[in-house]
């Protein structure tokens, strides 16, 4: 299950299930609410999702874009070990900037 958070103007999205086909339709249902706004700010809390996929990655990459498109930002805080090796290993990691906690990753939006 995912959960929204809102953090100020920033939205944090939660969870502890896999980044994987079978949730990515949760996901998508849990971030449209984040993208609502004219400028999204999204923190993607990942401090207990345990594994992405192939099609987790396609995901995450495609939400970061949808932010972008409508003037915002996606960033990524609390990695574990194996979903940054993960963001490692494929490059998607390089597509963003990674944070050690959400605080950090929430302040990140007033630099």
């Amino acid at each position: 299950m995912f959960t929204v958070t809102q953090q100020g103007a920033v939205s944090v999205v939660s969870g502890k299930e896999t980044v994987t086909e079978p949730n990515l339709e949760e996901l998508n249902r849990v971030f449209e609410q984040c993208l609502i706004a004219s400028s999204p700010r999204v923190v993607l809390n990942l401090a207990e999702v345990p594994f992405f996929d192939s099609l987790g990655l396609e995901w995450l990459l495609d939400i970061a874009d949808r932010c972008l498109a409508r003037g915002g930002q996606l960033q990524i805080a609390v990695p574990g070990s194996l979903c940054r090796d993960i963001l490692s290993a494929t490059g998607v990691g390089d597509q963003f900037e990674r944070f050690d906690d959400v605080r950090s990753a929430v302040r990140s939006f007033t630099r």
